[in-house]
């Protein structure tokens, strides 16, 4: 059996982990992707390891946000064994001469401010609340105890939790340790170069044509080569029709401070249009540890190489004001742009296609990291023609847009998460009845561009607004 993965990024990657051990001594695998990962929504990540701290208002309402959830708690339990597999270290104990955080060194301050507006304030008692049905062990505490908390007096919190189980790991080093972990296996090859064109021969993939004109052929393909599915399917007039994956253009900062004292993640609850702000050590073993900070998110049609100056100046305003003011004097080290791969719908495309020796996964958005042990664990089950739980069947690739909200829903959400956006980015109203016409202007422009595209009994996810609004969707 010759597998060829188009794509080399973190689901690539550790699906061919789980595999190698299945391979037999005749069988290849191909991975395929530049060495410089361009657009690696991993690389561009702190990666946290957060279930809970992702959950939101309405995670619980369906069985498909519910799924996921339950994807997403299976994987924060299966990472320890997974950083075992990939790196040879003991997972329940830190190793400090490779500078890489595990899961012996475990906590996330999530802190509730009042520098957005009310939304905050309901998915972070959204996530109190699934703490407590789960059982999962937390600490309220005083924000002002938490190590390297010094916010703006303005912009201080209330509240705070901390918890113990959910944290984060080194990305550029996972990555690099699973890379050498499968290099060294004769059977797996790695190629730096990129994908131009897929050739489909008699309802299969026949082979694919590489830049450098090199055409391979193999008995199996995984396509997870990101945020650029789409139009890698679109240019070699794939005959499928899948929901189109865009670019969300997240970026983040990594700056270098001498007097750092933060040593585990601080972050707020998800907020309107993005993931809130965040603070992570980068290794967190280092006496002057450098700090990773984020994020912004932009859906875009095509990908953005450079990040724009508001993304830039919003992160360090937020940071600066909101988790410590003594980033001021903070060096940047470097600004991170990574495309998370979005669908039309929101939702992963994971699962087999008409193709029958095509397999896709992408559509993570920035939950492809964490959810890598389970999203691995069930291709390769789809790779080896097995059973895999019957609810990925939601994730299909070939399938309608999901609609999980009504018109009216759909409207009222994005209003209050377009509201949560504005106040992120200095929406002072003054008088309560600017704030109502604020509100009523972005529900008219909504009830407008529903009808526009015709959905009545039906409702636009908030992220593809814009993407509804000009003409990037095919609704018709």
């Amino acid at each position: 059996m010759n597998y060829i993965f188009i794509g080399n990024g973190i689901i690539s990657l550790s699906t061919a982990l789980n595999l190698k051990s299945k391979l037999s001594n005749s069988c290849k695998l191909t991975i395929i992707g530049e060495s410089k990962r361009p657009g690696s929504a991993t690389l561009a990540a702190a990666a946290m390891l957060n279930s809970f701290c992702e959950i939101e208002e309405d995670t619980f309402k369906n069985d498909i946000n519910s799924f996921k959830f339950e994807l997403s708690r299976n994987a924060t339990i299966k990472w320890p064994e997974f950083i075992k597999e990939y790196s040879n270290l003991d997972a329940s104990k830190s190793n400090k001469d490779k500078c890489f955080n595990t899961y012996g060194d475990l906590g996330t301050y999530l802190i509730n401010n009042t520098s957005a507006d009310n939304l905050d304030d309901l998915n972070y008692e959204a996530i109190i609340n699934g703490l407590k049905k789960f059982n999962e062990p937390y600490n309220e505490i005083i924000p002002r105890d938490i190590p390297g908390y010094r916010p703006n007096q303005t912009d201080r919190s209330n509240r705070a939790i901390f918890i113990k189980n959910e944290g984060w790991v080194n990305p550029n080093i996972t990555i690099k340790f699973i890379q050498e972990t499968l290099e060294k296996d004769d059977r797996i090859l790695f190629l730096n170069d990129r994908v131009t064109n897929i050739k489909q021969k008699n309802g299969k993939i026949d082979h694919v044509v590489l830049s450098s004109g090199v055409k391979l052929s193999g008995d199996k393909y995984l396509l997870a080569s990101g945020a650029n599915v789409s139009d890698l399917l679109f240019q070699s007039k794939i005959d499928i029709n899948i929901p189109r994956i865009f670019y969300g253009v997240g970026v983040s900062l990594l700056l270098s401070n001498q007097n750092n004292e933060i040593k585990k993640c601080i972050r707020t609850p998800n907020r309107g249009l993005a993931c809130g702000v965040y603070a992570v050590p980068y290794n967190s073993y280092l006496k002057n540890d450098k700090i990773v900070l984020g994020a912004t998110n932009l859906i875009s049609h095509k990908p953005i190489n450079r990040a724009r100056v508001i993304s830039v100046y919003s992160l360090l305003e937020n940071i600066v004001n909101q988790i410590n003011n003594n980033f001021y004097k903070s060096e940047i080290d470097r600004i991170n742009i990574g495309w998370r791969p979005t669908s039309a719908d929101t939702f992963p495309l994971i699962g087999g296609t008409s193709l029958n020796n095509l397999i896709i996964a992408t559509g993570t958005k920035r939950d492809g990291f964490h959810l890598s042990p389970v999203i691995s664990e069930a291709l390769v089950s789809i790779l080896l023609n097995k059973k895999v739980d019957k609810r990925f069947e939601f994730f299909k690739p070939e399938r309608k847009l999901i609609h999980l909200l009504s018109r009216e829903q759909a409207i009222k959400k994005s209003v209050s998460h377009l509201m949560s956006a504005s106040y992120q980015h200095g929406f002072n109203p003054g008088y309560i009845s600017i704030n109502n016409n604020l509100k009523s202007q972005f529900k008219d422009d909504l009830e407008r561009l529903h009808d526009k595209v015709g959905a009545f009994d039906w409702g636009i996810p908030t992220e593809m607004i814009d993407m509804y609004r000009h003409d990037h969707i095919n609704y018709k």
